[in-house]
Order: C-alpha cells, then structure tokens, then sequence
C-alpha cells in the first residue's frame, strides 16, 4: 500500500455476500476482498478473475485485482486494473469505507489515487480493497 493519503485499506465491505440481489460477479468480487483481509492473495485472485470473467467493467473488482497485484509485486498490472476502474468512470460511492478520506469518494476517485500511489514509488502495505 502507499504512504500518506494513498489506500491503507479500502474497506467498503458490507457483508451481503449471501444475499439474493446480488449479482455473482458482486459476490466473487465480495470474497475476493474477504480473501485480501486475510490475505490470501491466492484464493483473492482466483475470486476476482472469476468476477472479472463475468463482468470485466466491475469496478469493485478491478480496484480489488490491483491490490491483489499490487501486493504480490506485481505493479505493472495492478496499474492497468487501477486505469481500467477509473476508465469504467464509475460515480458509485462505497456505502462504508474504514478511510475517512475515502468517505463520499466514487469508485473511480478511488482507483486513481491508487494508480497515483503506484507512481509515488512507496512501499506497499497489506489489507485493503473494495467490497459492496
């Protein structure tokens, strides 16, 4: 994760993995995060390409991609999943975040200050992503 203002966990989760309404990409996006919590960057992965497969503009799942690869080392992808959440241009607002500064902050807000973090050349920290 980056220093400063940058994410240090975006944590829009409300926990409605088992409810009806939602889509199944929203439910592997939403155990893609649970999985980033726990840091199981693996089974993360796994969770989000399935929701990417099924929706590839979801941006909750391309922002939470970009972590996984951000916290894996790999910095040159999770920089595309950051441009193409801020290209998706989502206007959402997470209903919960655990940042203040991402308090009424959209979704594509979100992903460029993390592509901007990854600029910034900081050490990355565990724990973060976006969940509805």
């Amino acid at each position: 994760m980056r220093g400063g203002g940058i994410l240090l966990l975006i944590g829009f989760l409300v926990f409605l993995v088992g409810c009806a309404g939602l889509s199944a990409d929203m439910r592997l996006s939403n155990r893609g995060y649970e999985d980033i919590l726990s840091r199981n960057y693996t089974q993360a992965e796994k969770h989000l390409a399935e929701a990417l497969a099924i929706n590839p503009d979801n941006p909750y799942a391309l922002i939470n991609m970009g972590v996984v690869y951000e916290n894996t080392g790999r910095e040159p992808q999770a920089r595309e999943m950051y441009e193409k959440a801020r290209a998706v241009g989502s206007r959402e607002v997470p209903s919960r975040t655990s940042q203040d500064w991402a308090k009424d902050k959209s979704l594509a807000e979100i992903a460029e200050k993390d592509a901007g973090g990854l600029s910034a050349n900081q050490k990355p920290l565990a724990k973060r992503g976006a969940g509805m």
